[in-house]
């Protein structure tokens, strides 16, 4: 597959993804579901799912279980659907770590016993996902979600705004596949100063300055190191989760070919 194909990639690891094990110690997540006059899962409340995704595999380094508070059986089927790990409510049995909260339905929610909240603005409109996933893909909605602003803030569908994601994980693919094999690690300083700035500045919960941080990174690249790939896939694996680990897997197996070609 030399194009970027959304399509093909989130088809294939939802189905990877659908029969793994959660395994012992998972970070948890709650958010709520904001009622809508459909019954179709629509973008603000996809938005309050990947923000309870992202951040709760930022906590971790793994996919999150969230439990979504008050979803009905539609809503809980289409996220699933889209490689989301779900659960309800009231099979949550201990503290959870992390609720994503919207600040003008946090009545919805019971007293949650979570050791890290956050309050996040709205995002108007009641868009179905299913009109924009065909074209698009969760991970550009993903991007576009995370790269908007402060999760505080209130926001709304900028046609621009999602194209330009949907461009940005085309450029990254595009990177993915012109390899520069003569040069494996890259330039080891600027890619610690670069982690480290993503780093800093999640723990600030600032997810749009840290993808700021990574485009500034690649802004004039036309090649990357397998290295810098490797890491710059690793670093994008909360916010593009399908294309991230597709350009992970690759790495791994040209490696292993080379490692018997060697031998």
């Amino acid at each position: 597959m030399s194009r970027y194909n959304h399509r093909v990639l989130e088809k294939k690891w939802r189905a990877i993804w659908a029969e793994e094990e959660p395994g012992q110690g998972v970070t948890t997540a709650c958010t709520v579901y904001i009622p809508t006059e459909s019954v179709q899962l629509d973008l603000e409340n996809l938005r309050l799912l990947v923000l309870a995704d992202f951040f709760g595999y930022c906590e971790s380094g793994f996919q999150p279980l969230i439990f979504w508070i008050g979803a009905g059986e539609r809503q809980h089927s289409e996220a699933k659907n889209l490689g989301m790990r779900l659960s309800s409510y009231s099979e949550l049995v201990a503290p959870c770590d992390l609720a994503i909260l919207p600040r003008d339905f946090t009545f919805l929610a019971p007293d949650l016993d979570s050791t890290n909240k956050l309050l996040c603005g709205r995002f108007w409109g009641q868009t179905p996902v299913l009109e924009l996933l065909p074209d698009f893909g969760l991970d550009a909605l993903r991007v576009f979600f995370l790269y908007q602003g402060p999760p505080t803030r209130d926001y709304e569908l900028n046609w621009n705004n999602l194209a330009g994601a949907y461009r940005f994980l085309q450029k990254i693919w595009r990177l993915g596949q012109a390899l520069h094999h003569n040069q494996q690690s890259g330039d080891k300083e600027s890619l610690r100063t670069l982690q480290l700035q993503v780093s800093q500045r999640l723990k600030k919960k600032k997810p749009h300055t840290a993808l700021a941080a990574i485009m500034e990174f690649l802004r004039d690249r036309t090649t990357l190191s397998v290295g810098e790939l490797v890491s710059i896939a690793s670093l994008l694996r909360p916010y593009a989760p399908f294309l991230a680990t597709e350009l992970l897997s690759r790495v791994s197996a040209l490696q292993n070919d080379n490692g018997g070609n060697r031998n």
